[in-house]
């Protein structure tokens, strides 16, 4: 038997065409599906009751690790794969590779892939968001194929890893949650493959791309207090060679610099608090205070620029009086 795990926070659309695109996999094996609300969602569980009884339905309090954690204790899988909600399975073969590569390699303790847009995102940034996820995956991933870590959300784990080094931690709700429980790992092989994708597209406002960016720099400073020793990634792709990878012709600079700022901002939270958990009032101040410095910039930028337009409007007006 294998077990899927799907943490969500209670998009509906997302989970059914996950759901479906499992129906479709042509896979030998007994499976079963848990999707774990966070928090608890009726419409979440009135969903579920529409697909086969070995779709599962619960529910844990917030954070993607409580919810991958609820999983894990209630499935029985001799692998666990782990997906997000709103991703997509691209083949009817896909879980079947996964399988077969683990049971031909005893010694490979996971197996994933990266993600893939179906289409490029229409907000910049998503579409800087995506390029940025894809970026850190590949520098994870070793020339030899293998992976320092995988992504949340496409990843196939073998039980007996979870029995060795213990659940994911859950003093990260959002941001780097995974990447914890990578670090602890000794020596284990886990092995990557570019071709092996899930569709996930990613359209993001303003202010989803701050939170998780700020998020994700708090949570990769307690990663590295956490494990001072823990093997740094190397890249290993160049911008345009990273483009042309995920057929993105180009990201915002403006928007990498804004997510540069924000998870920095999450780095001095952490460093000044040495905590990972930020209430939401704090944490919208702080999104608030990154959006308001942007804006101060760009209004000091125009009126630097009405400033120009006026000294030389009247320089040519003494010209003329000349």
């Amino acid at each position: 038997m294998i077990s899927i795990i799907i943490p969500s926070a209670g998009s509906i659309t997302a989970v059914r065409r996950l759901c479906d695109s499992i129906l479709q996999q042509n896979v030998a094996e007994e499976i079963e599906v848990y999707v774990v609300a966070n928090p608890d969602s009726r419409e979440l569980s009135r969903l579920l009751r529409g697909y086969p009884s070995y779709f599962h339905y619960l529910s844990s309090e917030r954070g993607a690790n409580k919810a991958r954690n609820q999983g894990i204790k209630e499935s029985r899988g001799r692998y666990l794969f782990f997906f997000d909600d709103d991703c997509i399975l691209p083949t009817r073969d896909y879980l079947t590779t996964s399988i077969r590569h683990l049971d031909a390699h005893p010694d490979c303790m996971g197996y994933g892939g990266p993600y893939k847009s179906q289409r490029s995102p229409e907000s910049r940034y998503g579409r800087a968001y995506f390029y940025l996820q894809c970026k850190w995956l590949f520098e994870g991933a070793a020339t030899d194929d293998q992976a320092r870590y995988f992504v949340g959300g496409n990843m196939a784990l073998r039980r007996e890893l979870f029995e060795i080094y213990g659940p994911f931690t859950e003093d990260l709700k959002f941001g780097g949650t995974e990447t914890e429980f990578f670090a602890r790992l000794r020596h284990e092989r886990l092995d990557f493959d570019k071709d092996h994708f899930l569709w996930h597209d990613y359209e993001l406002k303003r202010s989803q791309f701050l939170r998780k960016a700020f998020l994700q720099g708090l949570g990769s400073r307690y990663i590295q207090h956490r494990y001072p020793n823990r093997r740094r990634a190397s890249i290993i792709y160049g911008k345009q060679a990273l483009l042309r990878e995920l057929d993105l012709p180009s990201v915002s600079e403006k928007c990498l610099n804004l997510y540069r700022s924000a998870f920095h901002a999450g780095e001095i939270y952490y460093e000044t608090h040495r905590s990972t958990q930020i209430p939401s009032r704090i944490l919208r101040w702080e999104l608030f205070k990154l959006g308001s410095s942007s804006i101060l910039e760009k209004t000091k930028k125009t009126l630097d620029d009405l400033i120009c337009i006026v000294e030389n409007l009247r320089t040519n007006d003494r010209l003329k009086l000349r």
